[in-house]
């Protein structure tokens, strides 16, 4: 089985000036989800937790972004993008937190897929299932 992982949301931001907005993001995850996308990865596109001068400021948090495409989608998997040095595992978690379901969600839990922090290599992590 071959799954797509569709980055628009994330690689994107930098030919906007990261100024995506919730709004924005969550129109184009429900447009993916509607399409049979399954993994949609949204956030800065250095990753969580670079949104900084250095980096450049994001219209929104990595929070705001990812509850956007959770609430957007019925299939999709909603994505980040961790990196050590840029992120922290704090962050990542703050963030996973942010994506999970809601009491009264039809999503049935998560499936994250957390680096180990010792870990050099970027990693993609889903938040919702």
């Amino acid at each position: 089985m071959i799954t797509i992982v569709d980055t628009s949301l994330r690689d994107g931001m930098s030919s906007v000036s990261h100024k995506f907005t919730p709004e924005q993001v969550g129109a184009v995850a429900r447009g993916l989800d509607q399409a049979g996308v399954r993994v949609i990865e949204v956030a800065h596109v250095i990753g969580i937790g670079a949104s900084s001068i250095q980096y450049g400021l994001a219209a929104a948090t990595d929070i705001e972004y990812v509850q956007a495409a959770v609430a957007a989608v019925d299939r999709a998997d909603i994505a980040v993008l961790y990196v050590p040095g840029i992120s922290t595992l704090a962050t990542l978690d703050v963030v996973r937190d942010a994506g999970r379901p809601r009491f009264g969600s039809p999503r049935t839990g998560l499936r994250p897929t957390v680096p180990s922090s010792r870990s050099a290599m970027p990693a993609t992590t889903v938040c919702a299932s």
